[in-house]
C-alpha cells in the first residue's frame, strides 16, 4: 500500500514484510525504512494506510480487519489501537492536525477516533452501503464520506450531525 504526507513531500510504501519505506519525493529516493513491530501470528497484508500531515504517524489496518492501529514512524512502535467497526475497514484518514482519525467500513458507518486515547468520539451513520472514501476539511471541522450508495455526506466533526447529503446523478453512481 502507498500513502503520502503532503507537508513533508514524503510517501510511505508499506511492504508485505511490514517494513515501511519512507520516500523523499524531492530527492527521489528512499530516505528511511522502518519496520513496524507486529506480532508474528498476525502478519496479514496492510489493506488501508494513511500518514499524518507531518509524516510522524502512520495509521494502518490489516486486510479484512475491523480496527486500525496508530504507529510512530520514528520508532516503528504501535502507539495504540483505535475503535473497532463491525465489518472490515475500507478507508482511513487523519485530520490535518493529527488529533483525529476517521475510518470507514463495509458496515456503512464512519468512526472518528481520538488519536491520543484511541477512543471513538463519534459514529456517523446514514449511508446504506459500504463507505469507500473519506476526507477531512482543512480545518478539520467537516468530514466528507463517499459511499457505494451513490451519496457523499458532509458531517460536522463537533456535533456528528450530517450537514449535507449529495446524491450523485444515476449515470455517475458506482456499480
Amino acid at each position: 500500500r502507498i500513502c503520502s504526507a503532503p507537508l513533508r513531500m514524503h510517501a510511505a510504501i508499506v511492504r508485505c514484510d511490514w517494513s515501511v519505506e519512507v520516500w523523499d519525493w524531492d530527492a527521489q529516493r528512499c530516505g528511511t525504512t522502518v519496520r513496524l513491530e507486529v506480532a508474528r501470528a498476525s502478519q496479514k497484508p496492510m489493506a488501508v494506510v494513511a500518514f499524518s500531515m507531518d509524516a510522524s504517524l502512520l495509521v494502518a489496518c490489516e486486510e479484512w480487519e475491523r480496527y486500525a492501529k496508530v504507529w510512530s514512524i520514528e520508532t516503528g512502535r504501535c502507539l495504540r489501537s483505535l475503535a473497532s467497526h463491525v465489518l472490515p475497514i475500507t478507508s482511513i484518514v487523519f485530520s490535518n492536525d493529527a488529533t483525529l482519525v476517521a475510518s470507514s467500513s463495509e458496515d456503512a458507518t464512519v468512526k472518528v477516533s481520538d488519536v491520543n486515547s484511541g477512543d471513538c468520539t463519534m459514529t456517523l451513520a446514514g449511508h446504506i452501503k459500504l463507505v469507500s472514501s473519506l476526507v477531512f476539511s482543512s480545518l478539520g471541522c467537516t468530514l466528507a464520506s463517499a459511499s457505494l450508495d451513490g451519496t457523499v455526506r458532509l458531517w460536522c466533526t463537533k456535533t456528528s450531525v450530517c450537514l449535507l447529503t449529495l446524491e450523485l446523478p444515476s449515470d455517475c453512481k458506482p456499480y
